[in-house]
């Protein structure tokens, strides 16, 4: 069988297979993270967890605002890119001009605006730590652009090992390192400058070994008017959406304690070990959505879409029954008050699971070229976070946080599975996704199921035979068959 060609079924099924292939060694690398993360919570406090959780919340927005939306015109616009030295002067422009908005609003954060945003929230103590944190947006922007830069040619592995593993492990290696240095609580926000320069650094030496050392050394030019004009409606859209994201973050913060909000700080920091597996496929999923948009290829469009659902159903699946069964013991170990993180950590999985499977719809919007429609969904989708997190979190906490933050993601997720349909003409769904659906429901009524009559026995064996019961009804399905043919219509 020869080689599969640029733009075909085969084409895409191998490199979402090579992007599972680096999630899971990813989550293997990342398995450290957790029990270093309880000790640097620990060591810290959850007042100084609190602080650092609301300013990098603070900088992810204005990271948006500085990419000026070219971390995901990238991954439109490489596929659509010759490969001559004028495509390279494009792309030089949009990585200086970027670079450049970093460096003042790191200027303008960390000389005028930390002492006033630090204030909104009534807290002083976060001025210092936001001040410090600032300068870590000029290595995050060259991080994120270099980035998409390579998934934009489907390099999945850029990603997991240097954002997902380097950049995370080395935050918290580094951050006990600095405490036990004496520096105090600015151990946190040196921590987060270095690691993200280690990125950078790393994911550069990704972006020149594909590009060439011409991508970054010559004349910049401006980019192309076509890409000019799909970025600021993605701009926008990104700006909303790490708002709309960060929302949670700072209504905990403005209605609840600085204790409180290092616990809600825990919360996301768990829940994303299931939110980032949908949110790994992103950049492969909408660079093949792109590439067959432009075919108009719909049953290579059902096939790739199927595929991603299912690689991403059945790689959550199994993290979030780890979750729900040993969080009651995770949390806790973070300090005294984190055992209230544990049902808001439940609550937010469930809801990451629902995304999983219906989230990639997105995509289809994003590869057909309509930015404009999910700018409209993340206006909608901020406007319903806003009033639900008015309503939850002044009177439930991070609970209210949770649930707040996923009623709004499943509503969202609906509305673009009704767009995708519409845009693409077919139904993005095939038997792959039913049987991986099944799969995983039936493996957590399982492990549910033997948890409940276990009741009795001490904790630790209801756990383990609950585990093992998960684990036999998932593999009577076949996962790795589900997985590795081809999808069927």
């Amino acid at each position: 069988m020869g080689k599969p060609q640029a733009g075909s079924a085969e084409r895409d099924a191998r490199d979402l297979n090579r992007g599972l292939a680096a999630n899971l060694l990813g989550y293997v690398l990342k398995l450290a993270q957790p029990a270093m993360l309880v000790w640097v919570v620990r060591m810290y406090g959850a007042d100084a967890w609190g602080q650092y959780t609301v300013s990098e919340a603070a900088l992810l927005v204005t990271l948006r605002v500085v990419l000026i939306g070219f971390d995901k015109t990238l991954l439109w616009w490489v596929p659509r890119m010759a490969s001559d030295g004028g495509s390279l002067g494009h792309l030089r422009g949009a990585l200086y001009g970027t670079l450049v908005l970093a460096a003042l609003g790191a200027l303008l954060i960390g000389t005028l605006l930390a002492g006033p945003l630090a204030a909104w929230r009534g807290d002083s103590d976060a001025a210092a730590a936001l001040q410090w944190m600032a300068w870590s947006l000029v290595p995050m922007t060259a991080m994120e652009l270099f980035i998409s830069a390579a998934l934009g040619k489907r390099r999945v592995g850029s990603q997991v090992f240097i954002r997902d593993a380097l950049v995370s492990l080395s935050f918290v290696a580094l951050a006990l390192v600095f405490f036990y240095a004496g520096l105090g609580h600015h151990g946190l926000s040196l921590a987060h400058f270095a690691s993200n320069t280690l990125g950078a650094v790393a994911s550069g030496v990704v972006f020149v070994n594909l590009y060439g050392r011409k991508a970054l050394i010559g004349r910049p030019e401006r980019p192309p008017v076509e890409v000019l004009k799909y970025s600021l409606p993605a701009w926008g859209t990104e700006l909303i959406s790490s708002l709309s994201q960060r929302l949670d973050v700072f209504a905990v913060s403005y209605w609840c304690t600085p204790a409180a909000t290092g616990v809600y700080g825990v919360v996301v920091r768990v829940g994303n070990a299931v939110r980032s597996v949908r949110r790994s496929y992103d950049p492969i999923v909408i660079t093949i959505m792109s590439d067959i948009a432009a075919s108009g290829d719909r049953i290579r469009l059902r096939a790739a879409f199927s595929r991603a659902t299912a690689l991403v159903m059945l790689t959550q699946t199994p993290i979030f029954a780890g979750l729900a069964l040993f969080t009651d013991e995770l949390a806790p170990q973070f300090g005294e008050g984190f055992e209230e993180a544990v049902l808001p950590i439940l609550v937010i999985c469930g809801f990451w699971l629902l995304n999983g499977a219906f989230g990639l719809n997105g995509l289809v919007v994003s590869g057909f070229g309509r930015s404009d429609l999910i700018l409209i969904d993340l206006v909608i989708s901020t406007f319903v976070l806003a009033v639900l997190l008015m309503a939850l979190v002044p009177s439930y906490g991070p609970l209210g946080a949770s649930i707040a933050l996923g009623m709004t993601y499943l509503i969202t997720n609906l509305i673009q599975v009704v767009q995708a349909h519409r845009l693409s003409g077919v139904n993005p769904y095939d038997r792959s996704v039913t049987r991986a659906a099944i799969a995983s429901l039936s493996a957590l009524s399982a492990g549910g199921l033997a948890l409940y009559l276990t009741l009795d026995l001490p904790r630790l064996g209801a756990q383990l035979i609950s585990a093992v019961c998960f684990a036999l009804m998932l593999a009577a399905f076949k996962p790795h068959h589900m997985l590795l043919k081809p999808s069927g219509g």
